[in-house]
């Protein structure tokens, strides 16, 4: 289990974070809050989109541009933490919050590698399809798609390269280093909305709201005056990094891609306000 540092101050109100929630509980205005950081336990990079539950209270939602979620336990006692993200060891956690304490908890979470023992298989078998309706839409024409047979004839070092053989779609680095894709119909700053295992990840969109709504809260809070001006001007620095790159996942943990270039190709079920500049579905080895 990877090691984890909490750390409590009692009484005291969290900050007002946006957090990109699955579930969340109203905000208590003397509630039990346990605020959390996920990250990398290799690099210490901060983890986005991570999967946080309080399973008893049946709380939680997915980390930040930052690794961070701030959650509200609407009754104070002792819970479990679950941490997960696609292609690293879950995090499970015993927590106990007391009434109006706040936990501050730091999180790293660690690469899993699967290693398999060599197997001889005779006959044929029937394929196990890599993910909801795959078959399907591949058969309607649409898109593009990658299978793991494909993937593992490309050889990729990065998740990222995979997608550098697909037509129409380009792979850029920003000024953090990470890949960034966008579709070549569309400008750069039209981002894709990515799914991992159907769970949709967070967008540029929903990152450059929270940006915004932290630096309004703070400046409500503290008054705007320089230090929250220079605070804003640190926050906003990060409009540019996306909370969920397809490098997060390792090509060994990818069983298929699909690729939707424009709002012409992406499925019914797919398409919302979000997903016009594109959508791509990451089909794990693990989740599909």
């Amino acid at each position: 289990m990877p090691s984890f540092i909490a750390r409590r101050r009692a009484h005291l109100r969290a900050p007002t974070w946006l957090t990109l929630a699955l579930v969340v509980a109203p905000a208590l205005a003397h509630g039990q809050t346990l605020s959390v950081r996920v990250s990398d336990e290799a690099t210490g990079r901060p983890i986005a989109g991570a999967q946080v539950s309080l399973l008893l209270a049946r709380v939680g939602g997915l980390t930040d541009s930052v690794g961070a979620i701030v959650i509200q336990a609407p009754q104070p006692g002792t819970d479990t933490l679950m941490v997960r993200f696609p292609g690293y060891a879950r995090a499970v956690i015993p927590t106990t919050l007391g009434p109006g304490e706040t936990v501050d908890v730091a999180i790293p979470l660690r690469q899993e590698v699967y290693t398999l023992p060599e197997v001889t298989v005779e006959g044929k078998g029937l394929q196990r399809e890599p993910g909801l309706g795959f078959a399907r839409r591949h058969r309607m024409g649409l898109g593009h798609f990658i299978t793991r047979s494909e993937i593992d004839r490309y050889g990729p070092i990065k998740s990222s390269d995979i997608l550098r053989r697909v037509p129409g779609v380009r792979v850029q680095k920003n000024r953090a280093g990470d890949h960034v894709i966008s579709m070549a119909r569309s400008t750069s700053r039209c981002r894709v909305q990515y799914y991992v295992d159907n769970m949709p990840m967070p967008t540029e969109e929903l990152l450059d709201a929270a940006i915004d709504q932290r630096i309004t809260a703070d400046q409500a809070q503290n008054g705007n005056n320089s230090d929250t001006r220079a605070r804003a001007r640190s926050k906003k620095l990060n409009r540019d990094l996306p909370g969920f790159t397809i490098d997060h996942i390792p090509p060994d943990m990818i069983e298929a891609i699909e690729v939707y270039r424009g709002a012409a190709e992406i499925p019914v079920e797919y398409r919302t306000t979000g997903s016009l500049c594109g959508v791509v579905l990451i089909w794990t080895r693990t989740g599909n």
